[in-house]
């Protein structure tokens, strides 16, 4: 079976911009760079699980990291600020729902 490689990245927790949305980024001109985050946990999912489309991927994650956490999971739960990336595409936890990042 193919599968695809998640990864979870959160900012540290002394991180000033810590579960503020993308537009708190942009009104203080910050940019969302991956060098400020942490890789905290990675996966694969079957490739296959791809064609239910992305917002319903993103949502199963966003539910398995608050209600179903793995226990070899050492970051928060998924929050806002948290960067998800799935088969290479970054996605930004908004207070509600997920944007796309386009370069990540």
């Amino acid at each position: 079976m193919e599968t695809v490689q998640v990864t979870i990245y959160q900012l540290p927790a002394e991180h000033k911009m810590m579960f503020q949305g993308s537009n708190e980024w942009k009104e203080k001109m910050l940019r969302l760079e991956k060098s400020v985050y942490h890789s905290v946990y990675s996966f694969r999912i079957p490739k296959d699980a791809l064609t239910c489309g992305m917002n319903a991927i993103l949502e199963e994650i966003f539910i398995r990291f608050n209600v179903n956490l793995p226990k070899d999971f050492c970051g928060h739960s998924l929050s806002v600020s948290d960067v998800v990336v799935v088969d290479n595409e970054a996605y930004y936890v908004e207070r509600i729902g997920f944007s796309l990042l386009k370069s990540f």
